[in-house]
């Protein structure tokens, strides 16, 4: 662990990455804690990754870095020990670099979604709870809501196969939470869901401008979308459209932030100042 008087160099590892908002992030975070903090873009070409890694590790350029888009299953084989999560979810996202040389690998995606439902007030426990898509942000959201003993959770993908395995690899986690894996969601379901969360990239910029929540939800529900630019995505609009309360993917992108911050840096008193404070600061 860094001590006050040492700057930690950290940054954000992906290609692309030049739309990231991981640094004014974590700048606003440093001035906010008072902490000497050189964060940065690392961006990697998926050829010269290996190299990259090497590199970094060898000669302790960076003592932590977060990960994203097209390495965090790359980083799930790379690493030296994982955490639960990450072992669990089978993706890296957040990387600590130990003075010994050796990577240790954690996914804050669970920290995330589980801070933000709490955040929401949302009651998991015995409720049904719809995710569309089947990728890692979406076995992610699937890991807390076994984890807080959902009743039933309807993974949604178009590529039936992926949504499948994923609901395999749960059910063995979470044997008391039922996991259906389907392409469409059907018309009807026996227990009204109390979650919708979109886990795709529908509504991002670059992809279609699409909604896939049901036109006609029964009885209150989250719309909980993780596409946090922009503000307000199809699916966000559809929700209140219906009168259901809805937040995007910044409450969750902040809490990865923090969650990072502490494996890299240590306990941040008042989190939930902390973290208010950084959600004003974007938004103004």
């Amino acid at each position: 662990m860094a001590t006050l008087r040492e700057k930690f160099y950290a940054g954000v590892m992906g290609f692309p990455v030049n739309h990231s908002r991981s640094p004014q992030i974590f700048s606003d975070l440093a001035r906010i804690l008072g902490y000497p903090l050189d964060y940065r873009r690392i961006e990697v070409r998926p050829e010269n990754w290996e190299m990259s890694v090497t590199t970094i590790q060898q000669l302790q350029l960076f003592q932590g870095w977060n990960v994203t888009l097209p390495y965090k299953e790359r980083f799930f084989a790379r690493v030296d020990h994982l955490s639960p999560e990450a072992q669990a979810i089978g993706a890296v996202n957040v990387i600590r670099l130990a003075r010994d040389g050796s990577l240790w690998g954690y996914n804050t995606d669970v920290f995330g979604v589980l801070k933000t439902l709490e955040e929401q007030k949302v009651r998991v426990q015995g409720a049904s709870a719809v995710i569309f898509g089947a990728g890692g942000a979406a076995l992610a959201v699937s890991y807390v809501l076994g984890k807080l003993r959902a009743s039933e959770v309807w993974l949604v993908n178009r590529t039936l196969f992926r949504a499948r395995t994923q609901a395999m690899r749960l059910r063995k986690l979470f044997p008391r939470t039922v996991f259906h894996s389907v392409e469409a969601l059907p018309q009807r379901l026996d227990i009204p869901p109390r979650l919708f969360v979109n886990a795709t990239p529908l509504g991002m910029s670059g992809f279609p401008k699409k909604s896939l929540l049901p036109k006609r939800v029964e009885g209150e529900a989250l719309a909980l979308d993780l596409v946090y630019h922009p503000e307000k995505t199809p699916f966000l609009q559809a929700a209140q459209k219906q009168g259901l309360s809805a937040v995007n993917g910044l409450d969750m992108l902040l809490w990865q932030a923090l969650a990072s911050w502490e494996i890299w840096v240590g306990k941040i008193p008042q989190i939930q100042k902390v973290k208010n404070q950084l959600k004003q600061g974007l938004k103004s």
